[in-house]
């Protein structure tokens, strides 16, 4: 077993501990036959910590097409020629008959996801009067990925009873303007930061 994942494997499972920098870059350098060895840690830690089981979330796309952004590897980019017909916000019927849907197919956690640079107040009142919809009759976990949030839109949010919020960097800060120019990385960041 290549050294860099039998290290690995003492401090994550044995050790319980998280590894540091100079041990995650060791792990970079594992390569050919030795990959196998670090799926099977990946597999190992996931079993020790969470168990072998699945936890299902749905994802539901409840507006599709026209964002004003320009991030280059999203098909619902209004500044790109894709296969995306646009649809408009789904009404909170809609989101409460999906989630039901989840539920019913096993799902744990239901994600509300809107292609949108961050929420108009419209937007943010429907999907808050859905997920407390949802949450009144489910037991569901809600999840939201709305984009760039402020203060007063995680207060909403929190206040309807959302569980997570999804916000990706998508990049390193130093690549970011090659895939986006509409917004910035540390646009991005903050949301993470306030989320937390």
């Amino acid at each position: 077993m290549h050294p860099a994942v039998t290290a690995a494997r003492r401090a994550l499972l044995a050790d319980r501990r998280p590894l540091v920098r100079e041990e995650l870059l060791a792990l970079t350098e594992v390569e050919g036959e030795q990959l196998h060895a670090l799926l099977e840690l990946a597999s190992d830690v996931r079993d020790h910590y969470c168990g072998a089981r699945a936890y299902v979330e749905v994802i539901y796309n409840a507006k599709k097409g026209g964002c004003s952004e320009d991030c280059h590897f999203c098909s619902q980019s209004a500044r790109f020629a894709t296969d995306v017909a646009p649809e408009p916000l789904k009404t909170v019927d809609e989101f409460v008959a999906a989630a039901r849907a989840a539920l019913e197919r096993g799902a744990g956690e239901f994600c509300i996801v809107v292609a949108v640079r961050g929420p108009s107040q419209a937007l943010l009142t429907r999907v808050a009067e859905a997920v407390r919809a949802i949450k009144a009759t489910m037991p569901l976990e809600v999840a939201v990925s709305l984009g760039i949030l402020s203060e007063a839109h995680l207060a909403v949010l929190a206040a309807a009873g959302v569980d997570k919020v999804n916000h990706n960097l998508e990049s390193s800060r130093s690549f970011f303007p090659s895939g986006c120019t509409t917004h910035t990385y540390d646009e991005r960041w903050e949301t993470c930061r306030r989320v937390k």
